[in-house]
């Protein structure tokens, strides 16, 4: 991959993205699955990527954005299907898939154990999660909590903890989490 291109590409913290997607790639290198979803999805970087590392899986990404969701369908060209929707309600199958993905988005929802349900339900029996994202606790998520005190609309405003903690209380197995770069998480769970 060359990273200066890829880099460009992705915006904002993209060395950290595209560090982020090389870690990603060696996980789900070993692993055998035909099917995988790409919650938070954005504009497909990811999809492509894996896309091109493991031609021939089923490929789909969701995310909240209508815009990322169009700008993601030009960039895989039908290779993926992509739809509008949001974490804590999928709208696939029950063991639709053999691999889940999901970023950061995971922190923003108002019920992140509603999500975590939702990937074990769509997720095939011995299928795997891979969770990731930033580990410090933005500005925005302190703003967001303040907002939220005093009754407003915030989004959700779970920190990289607290994700942890639903994980491992969920129906998930063999969770593992790990830090492999500064101020990012990795985790992984087995249905």
């Amino acid at each position: 991959m060359d990273e200066k291109r890829t880099a460009a590409r992705t915006g904002p913290r993209s060395a950290e993205r595209v560090r982020i997607a090389g870690l990603l790639l060696q996980r789900t290198g070993p692993l055998e699955f035909r099917s995988v979803l790409d919650v938070g999805c954005r504009r497909g970087e990811l999809l492509e990527l894996l896309l091109a590392e493991h031609p021939g899986i089923r490929a789909c990404g969701i995310d909240l954005s209508e815009r990322r969701i169009k700008a993601a369908a030009e960039r895989l060209g039908g290779r993926a299907q992509v739809t509008v929707g949001d974490a804590e309600n999928l709208p696939y199958p029950d063991a639709s898939f053999d691999l889940l993905i999901c970023g950061n988005p995971i922190r923003r929802c108002q019920t992140p154990a509603r999500a975590v349900n939702q990937f074990y339900r769509v997720l095939r029996k011995d299928g795997t999660l891979i969770l990731f994202g930033y580990g410090r606790t933005p500005a925005g998520l302190t703003l967001a909590r303040v907002v939220a005190r005093y009754g407003g609309e915030s989004g959700g405003t779970c920190s990289a903890k607290e994700i942890r903690a639903i994980l491992e209380r969920s129906a998930f197995r063999n969770v593992e989490w790990e830090s492999p770069i500064k101020n990012v998480y990795l985790a992984a769970g087995k249905k």
